[in-house]
């Protein structure tokens, strides 16, 4: 027997009503059931159906009337105008998961046979609105800055995808992890989000030796950084930076602080001071130098919510440059100012099926010279384009194992950068075979591939990474008057990493030259092996 939908309507808020059967309809098929106590054989006949509750249909999750029709007539009430008791139970549960499939978790249908009036079945949503929000275990954080995220959802049923996303930006917080637990609230259909702290860190320390220098500014260095969380009461990070070297005269500071900002970006402001001193062959000629940088970053964790893979960044940064001599200050002293402005966008995907990791950035740079004076003085703009590559493949059998990496960077520019702009392509972060800071390039492109020999855990606390490597980068250098400078290396090598958790790490890197090319006016001085090293401690 079929039904014929006479009508679906909204009679008030909070309640919708599908008429299923004209009333004279009804009773020329069972007169008697229009008395609600009146079952035959355990059948109730039904001629509407109206369902209640504080909020009934969410558009924006897809639950709209026409849906609700759909989902009440057309697919659970094919059998027939009457139903029993169990048919009314396994209504109400079928529509109680599709609202919950819908993010709406604690949503539930209920139906009481006692309430069917004249035919009409009466269903009541619960929608387990979010009523209350307990906080535990927290100091550093205050209970206001942990209930912040979630006061949109205040009042409303929970919505399961915004109540992830308020945790992760919970969690994005320096030193702060926090996880939730849904319970009963104080009345009936109310639910109470009990927020836990698993963990708050007030200040971490980093302690770093390298000898990843320059010979002539010191190649063995000293790092310390210490960063104070949450000193604001607004989630931010505010980190001290200073680095001093083997040779007297180098030393790097800094103050940076950062901060979340509405639910995926991030507000950064920072200031750096800079100043070396030349020492090895070239300390008589008393040659120095400061660099200034005074910035402020935004950037977006993910561009989309349905696309957290991607990210987005903008620098805008000042910098002051001055080199003096005490023996040739009328050559070699010079001063600059300019302003740098760099936009950047990152997007990762992975492709399973091949076990493919792949990571692209694009890295525009615009400056403008301010000021300037000496012999060689930048030009009025300079422009540049960067980008990276990289790729990881986990072999079958093993992921995570003994992976393959490659890594393709290069940057292109018409123009004379400033020095502090230029791409290095030697070093412990360009060719390993070689000493650091023997050419810097206005355009150039680095390749690495990198094999893991076979990564090795111990108990999840201890990491041992052995790995082999190849290098090779080129570049070119403009130079005024058309006589550009140009060069190109190779090289290949062994390396390990050792890490125990996340509070101490250690790296060993050792490259052989290969080969080595450069432009005819160009003399480069090197050994033939190059060996690097760190280890930096947390805590």
């Amino acid at each position: 027997m079929l039904l014929l939908v006479v009508s679906t309507q909204v009679v008030a808020e909070g309640r919708l009503r599908i008429d299923l059967l004209a009333p004279e309809i009804a009773r020329e098929m069972t007169p008697q059931a229009i008395n609600p106590d009146a079952i035959q054989d355990g059948q109730i006949l039904i001629s509407s159906i109206e369902l209640r509750g504080e909020q009934l249909l969410f558009p924006a999750l897809g639950i709209t009337r026409e849906v609700m029709r759909e989902r009440l007539v057309d697919t659970y009430l094919r059998q027939g105008p009457t139903l029993s008791v169990g048919e009314m139970h396994r209504l109400a549960d079928e529509l109680t998961r599709y609202y919950r499939e819908h993010g709406l978790t604690f949503a539930t249908v209920v139906v009481i046979p006692q309430e069917i009036v004249n035919g009409s079945l009466i269903l009541r949503l619960r929608s387990g609105r979010l009523a209350e929000i307990h906080t535990h275990g927290n100091s550093l954080y205050s209970s206001q800055q942990l209930m912040a995220p979630f006061r949109e959802q205040m009042g409303g049923p929970v919505y399961e995808p915004a109540v992830e996303q308020a945790l992760d930006r919970l969690n994005r917080q320096a030193g702060l992890r926090v996880f939730g637990i849904f319970s009963m609230g104080t009345h009936d259909g109310e639910t109470r989000l009990n927020l836990r702290v698993r963990k708050e860190q007030r200040q971490r320390t980093e302690i770093r030796i390298d000898n990843h220098g320059l010979d002539d500014t010191g190649e063995y260095r000293l790092l310390l950084r210490h960063s104070v969380n949450n000193p604001f009461r607004d989630g931010g990070t505010l980190s001290a930076t200073a680095l001093v070297t083997n040779e007297s005269g180098n030393l790097l500071g800094g103050l940076a602080y950062q901060r979340p900002f509405a639910d995926r970006s991030r507000l950064e402001l920072s200031l750096m001071r800079s100043e070396f001193s030349l020492g090895g062959d070239f300390s008589v000629l008393g040659l120095g130098g400061t660099l200034d940088m005074a910035s402020v970053a935004w950037g977006l964790d993910n561009l989309a919510p349905w696309d957290p893979r991607s990210r987005a960044r903008v620098t805008l940064a000042a910098k002051r440059a001055e080199v003096d001599s005490d023996v040739f200050s009328e050559v070699l002293a010079e001063r600059f100012s300019y302003f740098t402005l760099s936009p950047q966008l990152t997007r990762q995907w992975r492709q399973a099926r091949w076990r493919l990791h792949h990571e692209v950035t694009a890295t525009p740079l615009f400056g403008v010279v301010t000021s300037s004076s000496g012999n060689n003085p930048p030009d009025s703009s300079f422009n540049a384009i960067s980008g990276q590559y990289r790729g990881q493949h986990d072999w079958a059998g093993a992921p995570g194992r003994f992976p393959s990496q490659v890594s393709l960077e290069g940057t292109f520019s018409p123009d004379g950068l400033p020095s502090s702009e230029r791409f290095s392509l030697t070093g412990p972060n360009g060719v390993r075979g070689f000493s650091p800071g023997l050419f810097s390039a206005d355009s150039a492109y680095k390749l690495v591939l990198e094999q893991t020999l076979y990564a090795l855990q111990w108990r999840a606390d201890w990491q041992l990474r052995p790995f082999i490597f190849a290098d090779h980068a080129q570049g070119l250098r403009v130079v005024d008057g058309g006589s550009d400078s140009s060069a190109r290396f190779l090289g290949a090598g062994l390396g390990v990493e050792l890490g125990y958790r996340n509070l101490a790490r250690a790296g060993l890197n050792w490259g052989y030259a290969l080969d080595q090319g450069n432009s005819s006016d160009l003399i480069i001085e090197q050994e033939n092996n190059a060996l690097y090293g760190y280890l930096s401690v947390r805590f």
